[in-house]
């Protein structure tokens, strides 16, 4: 009976270790509470099962053989300590019996999400846009047509790398039919300042009582700078959405060779580093590109280094790109891939250490800049104005009111525009 139930609680013990085994690696893709409140759980069951093996091996093994009985056999007296073993044994093993059926369900759902095969897919439970479907079904066909005589071709590649959820031919339709409508609107604004004599002449808005032709031609602008604006800004957006990704990882390429260099020194199979790094989320920039990547193996049957080339020819960033390539041609050649990660990692956060100390200068020159064209000059401008407003051989109809809006227009233009620079020069951290 000892040995029924010794054998019973090794199996437990065994499925108990393949539990905590797929929390192990579990853990590693996702930073998680329930996970390591599970992984306690399981390793205290653990403890208390081989609590039970010395008292079942004692009971089983220590016994003494006395003196032949009146018909001559031989009966087999568990010693006193192998009694108390076995009360002991009894007892704690009713508590973890009791334990492990109130974990019972745990450990089936465990069992069960660990033979489900992991991969990393982005699941996006998304409905088609409707202004997508609207502008395909009035300039669909004059898209097509366009692509055709290859009038988007640099749009495409931009619109991949930005990794934008568009087919090239629904964004064109996007385009044009975006850029009509805000031509229909401008008609609109264009007869609103007609009607009231309204001109703009930035950064005033004011009424205008001239000749009906002289008028149209002052606001017909409008009808023809807002649709080109609109045009334009949304055929190069794609272009600086992809720039902007590609500085973005340029930015965690350090830290994220560095990681995969710690990752590989563990002499794990290199699908698994870019399996683990895309399930984190340190690297938001670098993780959809980690995510397509594990994509093209785990659903497209791509092998690793095929995959690696193949992601690296879509990639924003020149830095990953030339990490991708050399990490395919490193398995491919047989090379270490833990000694060409810790170099480049190397190589990586020196540029790093200097691009910062470059924008730390970039910066002190900006400041001096600013404080030269912001604060200094406007005073010295203001001054310069008033006196010649005052001596009469200024420009007529500007008195101290309208100049005073003019500077304050000009330092508040040129506030935005430092701002935004530095918006864009700003690393991320």
């Amino acid at each position: 009976m000892e040995f029924k139930e010794l054998e019973e609680i090794v199996n437990k013990e065994k499925n108990i270790s393949e539990r905590v085994y797929s929390l192990v690696e579990e853990s590693q893709n996702k930073n998680s509470r329930e996970v390591e409140a599970n992984m306690l759980s399981l390793l205290q069951q653990l403890e208390s099962l081989n609590k039970l093996i010395p008292g079942l091996v004692q009971s089983s093994l220590q016994v003494n053989k006395t003196l032949p009985d009146s018909s001559g056999k031989f009966a087999l007296v568990k010693s006193a300590s192998s009694v108390a073993n076995e009360k002991y044994s009894t007892k704690d093993r009713k508590d973890v019996l009791q334990e492990l059926d109130i974990d019972r369900e745990l450990l089936r759902r465990l069992k069960k999400r660990a033979l489900q095969p992991q991969r990393i897919v982005q699941r996006e439970d998304a409905k088609p846009n409707k202004y997508v479907k609207i502008s395909n079904r009035f300039f669909a066909s004059t898209s097509e047509e366009m692509i055709k005589k290859g009038r988007f071709s640099g749009l495409a590649n931009d619109i991949k790398q930005s990794k934008m959820v568009f087919l090239l031919k629904s964004y064109v339709s996007i385009i044009l039919f975006t850029t009509l409508l805000v031509f229909f609107v401008s008609i609109g604004l264009f007869v609103f300042l007609l009607f009231f004599n309204i001109t703009i002449f930035f950064p005033f808005i004011t009424r205008y009582d001239g000749a009906l032709l002289e008028r149209i031609l002052m606001v017909s602008w409008v009808m023809i700078i807002l649709p080109l604006a609109t045009y334009f800004s949304l055929l190069f957006y794609p272009s600086a959405e992809r720039s902007h990704l590609g500085k973005s990882i340029d930015e965690e390429m350090p830290f994220l060779t560095i990681h995969m260099a710690a990752i590989a020194g563990s002499n794990v199979e290199p699908s698994k580093i870019f399996t683990i790094l895309a399930a984190s989320d340190e690297y938001p920039s670098a993780k959809k590109e980690l995510v397509i990547l594990m994509n093209r193996v785990n659903i497209y049957g791509y092998n690793l280094a095929t995959a690696l080339l193949d992601s690296a020819r879509n990639c924003p960033s020149k830095k990953l790109k030339d990490l991708l390539n050399g990490i395919s041609t490193t398995i491919t050649s047989g090379g270490g891939l833990k000694e060409f990660l810790e170099q480049r990692a190397k190589t990586l956060l020196f540029e790093y250490k200097l691009d910062r100390e470059k924008r730390n200068r970039s910066a002190e020159t900006f400041i001096d800049i600013y404080i030269s064209v912001v604060i200094a000059a406007p005073m010295i401008f203001m001054l310069l104005l008033v006196m010649i407003s005052l001596s009469g051989i200024g420009p007529s109809g500007l008195g101290i009111n309208a100049l005073t809006l003019i500077m304050i227009s000009a330092v508040a233009f040129i506030n935005i525009i430092f701002l935004t620079v530095l918006h864009i020069k700003q690393p991320k951290e």
